[in-house]
């Protein structure tokens, strides 16, 4: 990096741009160097001066005073981010280290695991104060930072415009203003509290008690957990008469909390609550996901927080005034679990769930082996629900391959073998395009809108969901349709990525 700019100096094009350094491996900061301006030299070694500017008499102040200023502070800063950090991680390691060193020899990998997960409770607890004290600072700093540079920008604009000094001032003080509601809140941001008494809702955590956790394939288990039911909302109890919420609800979500590491992950609970408050979740176990670890870690008896619920899926986000035709519900792994919520609401009176006119409802499943897919208790449900009422609800699932030492070979439900691309899609929804000539599909910039009214509910991993529907947009919100479906011709208005 410094020499890259040892070069540019030389070359005569210095840049203009702040350079990013390599992570301090303590801190794990990127140092900045920053370039000045051409219109303002100083000593680098200025920089280290202990003293403001501002204690000195001086009631003019020129930009260029100014301009030191503002870079005295950045570089304090800096300094003091950098310090904090430092000296956070290096007390962290050594309380870690020390945790670990006191493990017996024998302890096993899970030993370790656990140890490290109160360690890091615990460290939580410790250091919110510290850790509060410096946010607050750290804010206090960078504000009066930005309202120094601020006016140093605008300083040196009223030289070259006076006449329009007036206008700038009264931009400076919204710049002000809106740097002050985003960097200076006035209380600070805390975790959401926890109410064993009050109803479920998103603003507060409730404990739950775990009733049962089995495996369910790998890295797999189906987590049963029991709520007081007076706590329960009615949009999300079941009731006797039905199997499921009612039909066409909205799908709903719940955050789980792994209480250690203070830290939540949503998961989409197979049914709603029964009339006793239980609730199960088909849970996967990644190697870096902690809360999901964590929940296959919990036994029987165990307290599990949550809040919610949350509305996933509402039929009014995708209205459509004539009916949709077919529902088709595409999914991969345990993203089967929104859908699963939705049909089982089905199950127990399938004409009843429709009236009159019938929408038809297909879903397309992908595992990439045959051990992966959903545990019986999931998927015979839904095949019984398919070969009941073929003309309701149909159900296809693929998978990406079949090991020749699986112990599913021949003891598994309908499947294709390979992944789900256009042509298998195509053919589970009966679309015919092979009358569609190269010509046709060469000229149009998109195909041809099949006839049916259909709208896609896309729920699966995320290389998946880029591949069926386009990835999602910025900060997961819809983007735009792509992959397939979107080569297929369907747009927002059919499509939606949950």
């Amino acid at each position: 990096m410094l020499l890259r700019r040892a070069i540019l100096r030389v070359a005569g094009r210095r840049s203009l741009s702040d350079l990013v350094g390599p992570p301090d491996p303590v801190s794990h900061l990127r140092p900045v160097v920053y370039d000045s301006s051409s219109s303002f030299s100083f000593k680098p070694k200025l920089l280290n001066h202990p003293y403001s500017l501002a204690e000195f008499d001086n009631p003019e102040r020129s930009v260029e005073d100014l301009e030191l200023q503002y870079k005295l502070q950045r570089q304090q800063l800096d300094a003091f981010n950098h310090q904090f950090w430092f000296d956070a991680n290096t007390r962290f390691e050594a309380a870690k280290a020390s945790i670990l060193e006191a493990l017996p020899d024998h302890a096993s990998p899970l030993d370790k695991e656990h140890a490290l997960s109160q360690f890091y409770r615990q460290w939580l607890v410790q250091e919110s104060e510290r850790t509060d004290a410096y946010t607050a600072e750290w804010r206090k700093r960078l504000f009066g930072l930005i309202l120094l540079g601020t006016r140093v920008q605008f300083q040196g604009l009223s030289r070259r415009v006076s006449s329009k000094a007036p206008l700038y001032a009264g931009a400076a003080i919204v710049v002000s203003s809106i740097c002050g509601y985003l960097f200076m809140p006035s209380t600070p941001t805390r975790a959401a509290p926890t109410d064993p008494t009050a109803p479920l809702a998103v603003n507060h955590f409730t404990p739950t008690t775990v009733l049962a956790n089995e495996v369910a394939g790998p890295d797999t288990k189906i987590i049963t957990l029991k709520v007081n039911p007076d706590l329960v909302p009615t949009n999300f109890l079941r009731h006797p008469s039905a199997s499921g919420c009612s039909s066409h609800s909205p799908i709903y979500s719940l955050f789980l909390k792994d209480s250690d590491i203070q830290v939540e992950r949503p998961y989409t609970p197979l049914e709603c609550a029964d009339q006793e408050g239980k609730m199960r979740f088909w849970v996967k176990r990644y190697d870096k996901g902690e809360v999901g670890r964590w929940l296959h870690a919990r036994k029987q008896g165990d307290v599990i927080e949550l809040r919610g619920p949350v509305t996933t899926w509402d039929w009014s986000w995708r209205p459509n005034e004539e009916g949709w035709d077919e529902v088709v519900m595409i999914s991969g792994g345990t993203g089967i679990t929104p859908f699963y919520q939705f049909l089982h609401s089905m199950l127990a009176s399938p004409a009843k769930s429709h009236g009159d006119r019938q929408t038809q409802y297909t879903l397309l499943h992908a595992s990439k082996t045959p051990e992966e897919l959903p545990p019986p208790s999931i998927l015979d449900p839904l095949l019984k629900f398919s070969s009941e009422c073929p003309d309701i609800f149909r159900i296809r699932l693929f998978v990406d391959s079949i090991p020749e030492d699986s112990p599913y070979v021949g003891n598994i439900p309908p499947s294709q073998v390979g992944r789900m691309g256009r042509a298998a899609i195509e053919s589970s929804l009966n679309i015919n395009n092979q009358n569609r000539s190269w010509l046709t599909t060469f000229w149009r910039k998109r195909p041809e809108q099949p006839q049916k009214r259909r709208l896609f509910l896309v729920c699966g991993p995320e290389p998946m969901v880029n591949a069926i529907s386009g990835p999602y947009g910025r900060n997961y919100s819809q983007g735009d349709v792509g992959g397939i479906l979107g080569g297929m011709g369907y747009t927002s208005k059919e499509v939606w990525k949950l």
